[in-house]
């Protein structure tokens, strides 16, 4: 409880002490762990950090496999669309287009939809040439399309699961179109 009250009140000296001096720090229902490196490690161990929870939802798609060759072969795939020498020039988009929002935000913005879902759509149509699609739908695809893979879930407390697939559905066909028009333009 003192633990978690830390944790409630005071994050930052909370968590700045677990790294400087209990970077793995046991406790009676838990551990915590703080060091970047222990956390990775930790991760890593797939028999308490399954994904197997998401595979009613997700399966096949790479993110519902542990080690599996699905997945190594879908990540090797999904890697090729992206090439590691490019890194400086998409950290370059991103710092550009996070300047652009938070000049155009005069002082005030509210992060979850002006910095973390606009600049990767921007990077999405930038880097991948995703343009061309009425404005607000790559992220509203995006959205729809992350809500029923993290937050549809057979534990998840939703209101409305229906209305959820029911939107995945429409956005996926919209999707489906988009790409295919693109593609015809582009040949």
């Amino acid at each position: 409880a003192v633990a978690r009250g830390g944790v409630d009140t005071e994050a930052v000296p909370c968590d700045n002490e677990l790294r400087e001096k209990r970077p793995v720090q046991k406790a009676l229902v838990g551990t915590f762990v703080a060091d970047c490196d222990e956390v990775i490690e930790v991760l890593r161990v797939i028999q308490l950090f399954t994904v197997e929870p998401y595979h009613a939802n997700m399966d096949p798609y790479l993110m519902a496999q542990d080690d599996t060759p699905v997945h190594f072969r879908d990540k090797s795939a999904t890697s090729a669309f992206f090439d590691r020498a490019d890194i400086p020039r998409i950290r370059a988009l991103v710092g550009q287009e996070t300047k652009a929002a938070l000049d155009d935000a005069n002082g005030q913005i509210d992060a979850v939809p002006g910095l973390t879902r606009h600049v990767p759509i921007r990077v999405v149509e930038e880097y991948f040439g995703l343009q061309g699609a009425p404005a607000g739908k790559l992220q509203e695809w995006s959205y729809w399309n992350q809500v029923d893979a993290f937050h549809n879930q057979p534990w998840d407390i939703v209101a409305d699961r229906k209305g959820i697939l029911d939107n995945v559905t429409r956005v996926k066909k919209e999707l489906v179109e988009f790409i295919g028009k693109l593609i015809v333009l582009r040949m």
